[in-house]
Parts: structure tokens; sequence; C-alpha cells
């Protein structure tokens, strides 16, 4: 069934922004929000994975709404710093390769 649903998002995975690095300067509020949709699929990816420890993934979900908050109250270059500072890799298992 994961399959299956997997292939009627991936339409959407080809609408989503672009990596936060393409984004123009002058765009801080896009650049949050392609940061915060990438961490939080490699955060999804990681639980549905379970590479990392259930406290480990609540750690990055904490960081990334914390980065939320500051892009939100209009400090996107902090927001950004805070972004860029959350280091999760793609999961290793073969099935999200």
């Amino acid at each position: 069934m994961k399959l299956a649903a997997l292939g009627l998002l991936a339409p959407l995975a080809l609408m989503s922004p672009a990596p936060a690095q393409a984004m123009p300067e002058s765009d801080p509020v896009r650049r949050c929000a392609a940061f915060d949709h990438h961490l939080l699929w490699l955060v999804e990816a990681h639980g549905d994975a379970q590479e990392l420890s259930p406290e480990e993934i609540a750690e990055a979900a904490f960081r990334i709404l914390a980065a939320r908050v500051l892009c939100a109250s209009g400090r996107s270059r902090e927001a950004l710093e805070a972004y860029a500072t959350i280091a999760l890799a793609a999961p290793k298992s073969r099935w999200f390769r």
C-alpha cells in the first residue's frame, strides 16, 4: 500500500520547490519553505526507515519548528542559518534509494 501511495504522490514531488540553494536571494520565505519541506521529508523518511532513534528524530523536528518560527517572524536570515545546521542525510535503507 505504501508503494501505491508513493505512486500517487510522485507528481507532487515534481511540483515541490527547488532546493533552497537554487532560490534567488531576494525570496527568503520560499527558501525557508524549501528547506522546511526537504528536512521534513528527511525526518519522515528516517522515521519510516527506523535508522535514527526517536530522540534524534524529535530533536530534528524541534529544530525545524524553531527555524520555521524564525522565518514566520520575519527573521529569515537566522531561519536559513538554523535550517542549514540541521544535518540529516538521506536514509541508508534500500527502499529510499
